[in-house]
């Protein structure tokens, strides 16, 4: 389905500790993924739940949880846009690479005790209820507290990075310009950005 050359683990060790995203090559969504996707007037949903059958809770991959599919739902048409690219990465970066990946919403979810034991191996247990706790996140003048954590953290064996979704030429938000450089700074790792092009 996906046609990836560049594992990023790969692109991961050209990283001089230095700044705080890293860009990995443009990835296209396939031409049969996207006409699917105009089919069906730009609703996800569904091609997004035979993902989940395919790639879900049970599967070797595991790369999603009911909580996934719930979030989803819920979300508004432009929302699920964007939930509809960052999980074509998610699969692509599993179908090319054996690549796992916890999505920013599960990230933050102690129900989902798989991904949160996951994470507190991966991370240490410290830093993840860190990220939980939303510890990085930015404050605005109102005191109203954002987030601005990537969309996905990746990993294989005992390699992990974060990684950013973005359309090809969307921009890091106000929250993520404060959030992004305190997360690598705290970690040690920065974040990958993985552009889209789907159209």
């Amino acid at each position: 389905m996906f046609n990836l050359t560049t594992d990023p683990f790969d692109t991961l060790r050209l990283w001089k500790g230095e700044g705080t995203y890293f860009d990995l090559p443009t990835m296209r969504v396939p031409l049969e993924v996207q006409e699917r996707w105009r089919a069906s007037r730009f609703d996800v949903v569904g091609l997004v739940q035979e993902w989940f059958q395919e790639f879900g809770p049970g599967t070797e991959a595991s790369l999603f949880d009911q909580e996934d599919m719930r979030a989803a739902l819920n979300r508004t048409k432009n929302n699920q846009s964007h939930y509809f690219v960052e999980a074509a990465v998610a699969v692509a970066f599993w179908t090319n690479f054996r690549i796992r990946s916890i999505g920013e919403t599960l990230r933050r979810n102690r129900n989902c005790e798989l991904k949160a034991a996951v994470l507190d191996q991966i991370l240490s247990p410290e830093l993840a209820e860190a990220i939980r706790g939303q510890a990085f996140s930015h404050i605005n003048e109102r005191g109203e507290r954002y987030g601005g954590e990537p969309d996905l953290l990746l990993y294989r064996d005992d390699e992990w990075v974060w990684c950013e979704v973005k359309r090809r030429r969307e921009r890091p938000t106000e929250s993520q310009v404060v959030y992004n450089p305190r997360l690598v700074a705290a970690t040690g790792k920065p974040v990958l950005v993985q552009r889209v092009v789907i159209r």
